[in-house]
């Protein structure tokens, strides 16, 4: 009996031994592969766009470097990051272009996702920064998110009304993301965002001791081979599924989805007193610009062809209420120069024609307003 007790304990040594030997080699496995993989955007800096621009390669490398942080309702923001082209501030707010003539009481709050952010460009040429160049009596906010679309846009909106911020004028610069991360399969509801697959992955992975006592002891092992199936299924099949193109109920809920937060973000804001502008923004896939230095995703394309016609339908029907605030910026790029960095994103040329194109649009409808 003695014995069989011996080694009953001699094999669960054994076997516990194997398992912390195999989660200590899959920790350094998946530190060694988060150091030597790819980083996004690694050689953007090389793209014609940059042809004379010295910071970019800088640009990339920082952005490689930025993390973010949970936050309720919007869904993330970013660490406080300082290096030579971007900035962000301890709220989380990316640095802007601030005239020594601005008036803090007068501010432009820009809401958007990494485009307007400003992926591509350094602090001084974001559409933000190029805006207050043009108004340097107002102070400019990019309220940007990586990732961010209209519905996470709005509720940060409302968190800073509550928190007592009261800018002049709004402005939503929305159409890439919420059409294409909404047209994921994984994505059933219209008001999901980007990064709801991996959030239901994290809280299903930290459920801790509910889990089956194996699973919970072999997390950083099933961890590193999850990694491994993600890299099989990207090279078996590079095009993550999207199906607005072949689902008109769900393209058409995405199309809705984006008006409906434009609308409240406009009642909103006139509410507290500024006024309101939606910006339909351009993609490579529609642009007449440069683009035969891109790879672009016919799959994506499809999506976009689907759902931004809908977007402009239902703007003449059941949402004729934002006609007078909405900008249609898809043919802004339609000049035979490099203006886009992957499908969305810009070097700074494209962003100060798109600021520029914004700012004839708040004049005018400024100028309307008083007339």
């Amino acid at each position: 009996m003695k014995k069989i007790v011996r080694l009953a304990v001699l094999n669960l040594v054994i076997f516990g031994f194997l398992i912390t030997l195999m989660n200590f080699g899959s920790l350094i496995g998946l530190s060694i592969y988060d150091r030597i993989r790819p980083k996004e955007y690694n050689s953007a800096h090389q793209l014609p766009n940059y042809q004379d621009i010295d910071w970019a390669a800088t640009h990339f490398a920082e952005y490689a470097e930025i993390r973010s942080r949970f936050d309720a309702f919007y869904g993330w923001s970013y660490e406080s990051f300082q290096g030579q082209t971007i900035t962000i501030d301890e709220e989380g707010k990316r640095g802007s272009f601030h005239s020594p003539a601005s008036q803090p009481e007068r501010s432009v709050a820009f809401f958007g996702g990494s485009t307007l952010w400003g992926v591509g460009a350094n602090d001084a040429s974001t559409i933000p920064s190029f805006y207050g160049v043009l108004n340097p009596a107002l102070s400019v906010d990019n309220f940007g998110g990586i990732g961010f679309n209209a519905h996470q846009e709005l509720n940060l909106l409302m968190k800073k009304f509550a928190e007592g911020y009261r800018p002049e004028t709004v402005i939503f610069y929305d159409g890439v993301n919420d059409a294409l991360q909404k047209c994921h399969v994984d994505n059933s509801d219209a008001f999901g965002h980007a990064q709801e697959t991996r959030i239901r992955e994290v809280l299903r992975d930290n459920q801790g001791w509910s889990d089956p006592p194996l699973h919970f002891a072999l997390q950083p092992t099933l961890k590193i081979l999850e990694e491994v199936q993600k890299v099989l299924i990207k090279t078996k099949n590079a095009t993550p599924h999207y199906d607005c193109d072949q689902n008109s109920l769900k393209a058409e809920a995405v199309a809705r989805s984006m008006l409906i937060d434009w609308r409240d973000a406009r009642e909103q804001s006139e509410r507290h007193g500024a006024r309101f502008v939606a910006v339909l923004q351009p993609t490579a896939f529609q642009s007449k610009s440069k683009v035969e230095h891109l790879e672009l995703d016919e799959v994506w394309a499809k999506q976009y062809a689907t759902v931004y016609p809908l977007v402009l339908g239902l703007l003449e029907g059941e949402f004729s209420d934002l006609k007078d605030v909405f900008l249609d910026l898809r043919a802004a790029l339609n000049e035979n120069e490099y203006f886009f960095i992957d499908w969305c994103h810009l070097s700074p040329n494209g962003n100060q024609i798109i600021a520029e194109r914004i700012d004839e649009f708040v004049r005018q409808e400024s100028s309307g307003n008083l007339s």
